[in-house]
């Protein structure tokens, strides 16, 4: 499952950002920072 959601990321970053993601180097600081940008959609701090 964390790899479905991790895949859409990386096709992002890859194709249309073109860069590497920091999932690579840092997997826990990026878990931990997916994990504060989804709370901040629920508290509407972030729009979508």
């Amino acid at each position: 499952m964390p790899m479905v959601g991790y895949g859409f990321a990386w096709v992002g970053h890859f194709f249309f950002e073109k860069n590497k993601p920091a999932t690579f180097k840092y997997p826990f600081y990026s878990l931990a920072s997916d994990f504060i940008m989804y709370f901040d959609i629920l508290r509407g701090k972030v729009k979508i």
